[in-house]
């Protein structure tokens, strides 16, 4: 009983006021762009199908060079590529090529210590 009189008092939703609102907000959002620099994964030692080899040295050594020259895209090519972990900056943009593969190695100690994140 006191959720139906709780929806009989309640104030309708505006729903036209409501998209006119988020249409001012998205005017508000700016396209993400990135420095046309570009930085390729196996310039860093990164090697294909080798998984003895972790390569997520390279890539982290790949996006922070990226990162500490103003930003720009960092490449990973054709192949699968074995790697623990990979530890992401601003004003980069990490992208796989078509046919490209980051498996993510299972051996726990390449993970320690934890690092504490937040979504």
């Amino acid at each position: 009983m006191l959720l139906t009189a709780a929806i009989t008092f309640a104030n309708p939703i505006d729903f036209d006021k409501a998209f006119k609102e988020s249409k001012k907000i998205e005017k508000q959002i700016k396209k993400t762009s990135f420095p046309k620099q570009t930085y390729h994964i196996t310039d860093f030692g990164a090697k294909a199908d080798n998984e003895s080899v972790p390569c997520h040295e390279a890539i982290n050594q790949a996006i922070l060079q990226c990162s500490l020259t103003g930003g720009g895209t960092v490449i990973v090519p054709k192949g699968t590529f074995y790697t623990g972990p990979i530890t992401l900056k601003s004003n980069v943009n990490f992208h796989l090529e078509e046919g490209a593969v980051l498996k993510f190695l299972t051996d726990q100690s390449l993970y320690f210590p934890g690092v504490i994140t937040r979504w």
